[in-house]
């Protein structure tokens, strides 16, 4: 056992590709300890939830990181991940071209690790969990086409575990992260279009299948974890190529589905759970290929708007606030939602193809900020608030 308490499997780690990793030397110590409680691990900025001000979105830069999306995964979300890590810094991950997977500083805009080839096929998208009872950063990044996973600890790049052949055929096209009363596991799907498709599988970390949940063998693009505080329980939701289930984890059903009307039904690529403070209510976002936003209520399926831009297709989606929501578009284009009001409000040209995934992050610098990749070799382009 290794001294963060998990247990690797040490003959796939010796073959595993894991890089050589060089010692990164901070190169400024002094603004890293001014850090400390100034980056969240929200997906926004608390500060601008005070008055849910209306954000000026400008670009800073396009960052200098060689990512490739391959546009036969295009459609799915979490292509890169940032998240603020223990050691305070804020570390952006994605892939390149070449498989590796590829550690970026957003503070200082420096690369800091590149683990080469860690997959055989094309890294498809990433999951982010921090463990506070080892007190560690873990990262799962996944190969869709190859049915694998693999578990990373990012303090020092070790291969936890490699998951391989996680379904029998199609494609692992979401997988995430669950704690469950202190226990953390591994979720996966399917999508399968020649075949049954397999039920969302439960893993601990040394690879050992928990549990199926029942009744989940539909087509996936996306799944995620919801845990809702005031009834201390887990949820599974799960992006669909017809809907949006949520499962009750620990009664093991569906406990929810989501959808506009009978017969009008969508495939759904990337969802955003939250607490409404305004009138208490859990709320559902998702994106949809029929170029709308849907707002549900969580507990009830209620839909209760619906934001419509019949002329596109939407893919990633991310919070800025409790009012606005940001949305990757087939155009190239970045919306922005108003929620409340029910319209979108600005259109932001960031590419000329596809934008896929969107991701905000506290900056100690440039305060919330939003960062959206493209598809292919389109790269990674971060964005700030110039009211801010």
């Amino acid at each position: 056992m290794n001294n963060n308490g998990l247990v690797p499997n040490y003959e796939i780690m010796k073959n595993g590709n894991k890089s050589n990793i060089n010692s990164y030397k901070e190169d400024s110590l002094n603004q890293n300890q001014i850090l400390q409680n100034k980056t969240s691990r929200n997906n926004y900025s608390k500060d601008d939830d005070i008055n849910n001000s209306f954000p000026d979105i400008q670009l800073l830069k396009d960052l200098s990181i060689p990512s490739f999306v391959d546009d036969f995964f295009g459609i799915l979300d979490n292509t890169f991940i940032v998240f603020k890590s223990i050691n305070e810094i804020i570390h952006l991950i994605c892939s390149n071209k070449n498989k590796s997977i590829i550690d970026y500083n957003l503070i200082d805009f420096k690369l800091i690790n590149e683990i080469k080839m860690a997959h055989f096929k094309f890294i498809t998208n990433f999951r982010h969990y921090y463990d506070s009872n080892n007190k560690i950063d873990l990262i799962i990044s996944i190969s869709s086409i190859d049915n694998n996973i693999k578990l990373w600890n990012t303090n020092n790049w070790d291969c936890l575990y490699n998951f391989l052949n996680l379904n029998k055929s199609g494609t692992l096209f979401s997988g995430c992260f669950l704690n469950d009363n202190n226990n953390n596991y591994i979720l996966t799907s399917n999508f399968n279009i020649l075949k049954k498709v397999e039920n969302i599988k439960i893993f601990d970390f040394n690879g050992n299948k928990i549990n199926e949940i029942k009744d989940s063998n539909f087509n996936t693009y996306f799944i995620d974890c919801y845990y809702d505080n005031n009834l201390s329980k887990n949820f599974i939701i799960t992006g669909n190529s017809d809907l949006i289930r949520a499962y009750d984890y620990n009664n093991n059903e569906i406990y929810k589905k989501y959808y506009e009307k009978r017969g009008f039904l969508n495939a759904h690529f990337s969802i955003v759970v939250y607490k409404d403070d305004n009138d208490n209510n859990i709320k559902l976002i998702s994106s949809s290929f029929e170029g709308c936003i849907k707002i549900f209520n969580f507990h009830t399926g209620m839909l209760l708007n619906k934001i419509e831009k019949k002329d596109t297709q939407f893919f990633g989606i991310c919070l800025w606030n409790k009012q606005y929501l940001f949305c990757g578009s087939k155009e190239g284009s970045i919306y922005m939602a108003d929620i409340i009001n029910g319209k979108f409000v600005k259109n932001i040209e960031a590419s000329d193809y596809d934008v896929i995934t969107l991701k905000t992050i506290s900056h100690p610098l440039y305060g919330n900020c939003m960062i959206s990749q493209g598809i292919l070799n389109k790269g990674i382009k971060m964005w700030i608030n110039i009211n801010k």
